[in-house]
């Protein structure tokens, strides 16, 4: 095998991965976690040029609070909707926190409860990340 070959079998085997579907799902439960979320969201689209990457957020817990449309993290959250990037707010964290749907930020989906919501993820293929 020459070198060339060895090269050229590399290269098709990091173009099959990228072109594969990389389905994530990210549980942030607090709110002193939403910044490594959303670094760690922001870098896996990077490191995919944002292509072939399915990510999810699950919100439970205080990092409801931070889906608030005027909270201070709103901004970074509106960039990964930008991005494809699919949130979801936990309804029973809703209730906890007095929280109602129309004030977070708009296009937030709300989950009846985020465990259940992060186990069908899973079931689904998608891998589970908790930064």
């Amino acid at each position: 095998m020459t070198l060339t070959s060895l090269a050229a079998m590399v290269q098709a085997s990091f173009t099959e991965k990228m072109m594969t579907k990389m389905k994530v799902v990210f549980h942030v439960s607090e709110s002193t976690h939403c910044i490594p979320a959303f670094n760690s969201a922001t870098n896996l689209l990077k490191a995919r040029n944002g292509k072939y990457t399915d990510i999810h957020i699950v919100f439970t817990g205080s990092a409801i609070s931070t889906l608030i449309a005027d909270s201070d993290e709103s901004p970074n959250w509106e960039t990964l909707q930008q991005a494809n990037v699919i949130l979801l707010a936990c309804e029973n964290a809703m209730r906890a926190n007095s929280i109602t749907l129309d004030r977070l930020l708009m296009g937030v989906n709300s989950v009846s409860a985020g465990i259940l919501a992060l186990v069908e993820h899973q079931q689904e293929g998608y891998f589970y990340i908790k930064p």
